[in-house]
């Protein structure tokens, strides 16, 4: 009563000795009881505890569920727009924050691929790749994007590198064709400036189609990437993945030549080809199967 006059009265003016007061009623209550262990057992303590497990599991299957959602519903955005890199890379986040870090690559890779210059793009790849053990050194199916000539093809996609090569050679049919005209009417200029223009639009086109030459068979419109290790068969069946001679790494890149059913032959870069399952590929340039 005396703290309660104090917090609601309109003057709130403690007594003199309110601090004796509180005192001598601390020590009628004497020292509090020993903790007994026993006692966290009792229902009354345990439905609290029960209560509080209960909501921690009830937000982390939320979280589960939410997140399948999203990759449900970014998974679709790709089938809808599969050359949108920015659903790539977004799918290639959600995919990641659930430990698919295989798939997680395989779209960081195409989504790379198909907007190299993007610093996001590039970090993603790297990072993913890493994770998901898919070989980044020189000379594996996706370029890296770390060293020299990763970094110099990476300056534009392959789409862009072969609009520049279709660019660059009608410039240089056009100064050739500048200079045969100017051979038969009296314009030197014309034709010296024809030559120049066509020597400069040749070295770009080859510029270009060597940066192309760098994406491999990922250039290709039927381009695939093999998302996780498994085996290349040599006929459309299920037969036992050891016996397959041709055991495909994580990564590798190739080009689908043939479907049947649910597979798909692959052709590789070096020239062997063989059939797996759809599932396992994730197209470049177009939809997912």
């Amino acid at each position: 009563m005396l703290f309660r006059s104090f917090l609601y009265a309109r003057a709130g003016l403690l007594a003199e000795d309110w601090t004796q007061r509180a005192r001598v009623a601390l020590d009628a209550l004497g020292p509090p009881p020993p903790f007994k262990p026993a006692t966290a057992l009792r229902r009354g303590n345990l439905l609290p505890a029960a209560a509080m497990a209960g909501l921690a599991l009830v937000v982390l299957s939320g979280q589960a569920v939410a997140q399948d959602m999203t990759a449900e519903a970014l998974r679709q955005s790709v089938a809808e727009a599969p050359l949108d890199w920015r659903a790539r890379h977004n799918l290639s986040i959600a995919l990641a924050a659930q430990d698919r870090w295989e798939e997680a690559a395989g779209h960081a890779a195409i989504a790379w691929v198909q907007n190299p210059a993007d610093p996001r793009t590039r970090q993603l790849w790297m990072t993913t790749g890493a994770k998901a053990g898919y070989s980044l050194e020189p000379g594996a199916s996706v370029p890296r994007p770390r060293d020299w000539r990763g970094r110099a093809i990476a300056i534009a996609s392959p789409a862009a590198w072969r609009w520049l090569l279709i660019g660059f050679a009608w410039v240089a049919t056009a100064g050739l064709a500048a200079a045969l005209y100017a051979r038969y009417r009296p314009r030197r200029h014309l034709a010296r400036a024809g030559l120049a223009v066509a020597g400069l639009a040749v070295v770009g086109a080859v510029i270009s189609a060597t940066a192309l030459g760098g994406y491999g068979v990922l250039a290709s419109e039927k381009a695939v990437l093999v998302w996780g290790a498994g085996p290349l068969r040599p006929l459309p069946v299920d037969t036992p993945a050891e016996e397959a001679e041709i055991q495909l790494a994580g990564g590798t890149a190739g080009r689908v030549d043939k479907a049947y059913l649910g597979w798909r032959r692959v052709k590789l870069a070096d020239g062997r080809s063989g059939w797996t399952r759809a599932e396992r590929l994730l197209p470049v340039w177009d939809s997912p199967n």
